[in-house]
């Protein structure tokens, strides 16, 4: 998805192995609380046809990236609150795990707030000369995207101290 000056799905939820790095603009307005209630509710939707055809799937990353403050909602309004809940709940509860990135100091403070009650790692993100694929390429490499599995059968969960390399460009903030 992305969002600015509004909310699009460039492409279906899909495997990290068929998705494809988009090419990134800022386009100013930067709808956020919107963008992350429908990513979320684009990652349900997708583990229920999942589980409706019997298609085992892995627990899911959402990946946050953005480059400022969100357009559509303050610290103080009903919107941050119930998508500051959305994050925590479906991170706590193994709906998916949040994997933020911001570029910029305002970004990144954004991402910290919101995701206060959130045990996810926020990170600061350098776009190098090509773009953002250092983020992307992190992404893929968590061990959340392909969790092992424990003898319980439970999906392992990545915490903030498993960020534990520094990538070209990208620093653990959170």
């Amino acid at each position: 998805m992305s969002f600015g000056p509004e909310v699009t799905v460039d492409q279906p939820v899909a495997p990290v192995g068929e998705w494809d790095s988009p090419t990134l603009e800022s386009g100013g307005y930067a709808p956020l609380g919107e963008a992350i209630e429908r990513g979320i509710d684009l990652l349900e939707e997708c583990k229920a046809e999942y589980r409706k055809g019997g298609f085992p799937y892995k627990y899911p990353l959402f990946g946050l990236l953005t480059r400022g403050r969100p357009t559509d909602m303050t610290e103080s309004d009903s919107m941050w609150g119930r998508v500051q809940k959305q994050l925590e709940v479906g991170t706590r509860e193994d709906h998916f795990e949040l994997v933020g990135g911001g570029v910029g100091d305002g970004a990144v403070d954004t991402l910290c707030e919101l995701t206060v009650l959130v045990d996810s790692p926020i990170l600061q993100v350098v776009p190098a000369e090509g773009g953002y694929e250092e983020y992307f390429r992190l992404l893929a490499e968590l061990p959340g995207s392909v969790p092992p599995q424990h003898p319980t059968g439970a999906a392992s969960r990545l915490h903030r101290g498993d960020v534990k390399r520094e990538y070209s460009g990208l620093h653990p903030v959170k």
